[in-house]
């Protein structure tokens, strides 16, 4: 196994990002591509509009739904009971605007 730098890159199939890897590990994740995350710094907007920067994993995970996103940014809203308004976490304001009376 050569454990020099590779003079091509390994490139995500998923992205289209490349990351620089030895030889050994060229063949390794041409092989088993499951193995290796991009870890890229990637933008995600949220249905929210809220951008947020990701590792590109985690990006396609959730863009996959395998695994979900609780935008944590703030927002006024206001409360469905009282009509009274407060800032409150993004994820948090979805749910009380959708609230229709049922607990």
């Amino acid at each position: 196994q050569c454990n020099k730098k590779s003079p091509i890159p390994y490139t995500f199939s998923t992205c289209g990002h490349s990351k620089s890897v030895t030889c050994a590990e060229l063949v390794l994740y041409n092989s088993d591509p499951a193995i290796v995350r991009c870890e890229e710094n990637d933008v995600f907007i949220p249905p929210c509009g809220h951008e947020r920067a990701l590792k590109c994993w985690k990006k396609t995970r959730i863009e996959e739904r395998k695994e979900s996103f609780n935008c944590n940014r703030e927002r006024l809203v206001k409360l469905p009971r009282c009509g009274h308004e407060q800032t409150v976490q993004c994820s948090t304001a979805d749910r009380i605007e959708k609230w229709v009376g049922v607990s």
